[in-house]
């Protein structure tokens, strides 16, 4: 952490073998990293397990497949769907694909 109390306070996240910094933080990047887990968490429960496609309606975005345009698995397709992009940022903060 910075000594001078006019600077940025910035915190040490990564050390290599020999103890050397070699990730750092700012103050408010460490209030966000502090955040992460709980973040993560509250995406989870908001997306949840089922899929947003109902009876061939999107539950979020609004959109409507029919008959074979309906997709199997009941996740929306919509790049742009905030479904979508929330089970992307999970999976990528899972350490999958996005």
């Amino acid at each position: 952490m910075s000594s001078n109390p006019d600077e940025t306070k910035t915190y040490s996240l990564m050390h290599d073998q020999t103890g050397k910094c070699i990730e750092t933080i700012d103050e408010n990047g460490f209030d966000l990293w502090l955040a992460a887990q709980d973040l993560l968490d509250a995406l989870i429960d908001r997306v949840g397990d089922l899929p947003p496609i109902h009876d061939g309606k999107c539950s979020v975005c609004g959109r409507e497949y029919f008959g074979d345009d309906i997709p199997a698995d009941g996740m929306c397709p919509a790049d742009d769907c905030p479904d979508t992009t929330a089970r992307g940022a999970i999976a990528k903060a899972k350490g999958g694909a996005a």
